[in-house]
């Protein structure tokens, strides 16, 4: 079993940008649990996602500071993070990754590398 362990800060935002990684549009879905949980589970759209957290669509969105376990699945991934909820719009939340094992950690670094990747192959 992979130990939890702290998400790291790629690299200092420049101007207004305040988050710590660059987010890539994405597809896919999470179910969302508050910390501590009442039990309830929401089943969310993925909107964006990085190496620091992502964007998710939701009806009820969460106040700022709600603390959250997110089992995320894009494609054939699936990821267990632990985040809390950064911004919050009328139409969904945005989430800073604080925690995942290092197995995570590696899976999601793959990923944000194919994004990065089709991103440099369609603009350049």
């Amino acid at each position: 079993m992979s130990k939890e362990q702290p998400v790291e800060k790629e690299h200092k935002p420049s101007g207004d940008e305040r988050r710590l990684t660059v987010r890539y549009e994405c597809e896919g879905e999470a179910e969302i649990v508050r910390i501590p949980s009442p039990g309830l589970r929401d089943c969310v759209k993925i909107q964006n996602l990085s190496l620091g957290g992502c964007r998710v669509a939701m009806k009820n969105p969460y106040p700022p500071a709600t603390q959250l376990e997110l089992l995320v699945r894009i494609g054939l991934l699936t990821l267990r993070v632990t985040g809390k909820v950064r911004a919050r719009y009328k139409d969904g939340i945005g989430v800073e990754f604080d925690q995942m094992s290092t197995g995570a950690r590696m899976h999601l670094r793959e990923l944000v590398s194919a994004y990065e990747a089709s991103v440099r192959i369609t603009v350049g």
